[in-house]
């Protein structure tokens, strides 16, 4: 079997938490091309809950320590996210 897709992962999430949810104006997000979706991280169902209501391949950014920490490290890279430098 090969391995889940970062948008398998998160609807599996959601549905393990009990997540419901609406999605408003999914019209609006274009189907194909690129995307630049900016938003307020307010817990940590926010990744899964966008490529969720999205419903296309998505990739996000995440603090630095999320890449040094093991467990966590490999939990952010099955989601398709990439940590950020901690300097330029």
């Amino acid at each position: 079997m090969s391995n889940p897709t970062p948008l398998l992962l998160s609807r599996q999430l959601l549905t393990t938490l009990g997540t419901r949810l609406f999605v408003y104006h999914q019209d609006r997000v274009p189907r194909s091309g690129a995307v630049l979706v900016v938003s307020n991280h307010r817990s940590f169902t926010d990744a899964p809950l966008l490529m969720a209501a999205i419903d296309r391949p998505i990739r996000f950014a995440c603090h630095h320590y999320m890449g040094e920490v093991p467990v966590m490290r490999d939990v952010v890279a099955q989601l398709g996210c990439f940590p950020l430098a901690s300097r330029i």
